[in-house]
């Protein structure tokens, strides 16, 4: 009986063990991944992508005028 319950106990702790590696090295992808995603999602790496890959181009910049009719200003007044 002795024998059996000492098996099981270091079976156990085996597992425990293994359990706690596997756990240490899914952090460690976690962390590598997440380090990958703020790399890949740098602004920088997206413009260079855009224009070497995908042969993409800034957009022109728009300018907008407004032009207020100064008559409808003083009847909102």
């Amino acid at each position: 009986m002795y024998l059996w319950v000492y098996t099981e106990i270091d079976e156990t702790m085996l597992t425990i063990e293994i359990q706690n590696q596997v756990t240490r090295e899914l952090d460690n992808s976690l962390k590598e991944l997440k380090m990958e995603v703020l790399s890949l999602s740098r602004s920088d790496r997206i413009s260079f992508v855009a224009r070497k890959e995908l042969n993409m181009v800034p957009a022109q910049p728009e300018t907008l005028m407004i032009f207020i009719n100064e008559d409808q200003l003083d009847k909102i007044h």
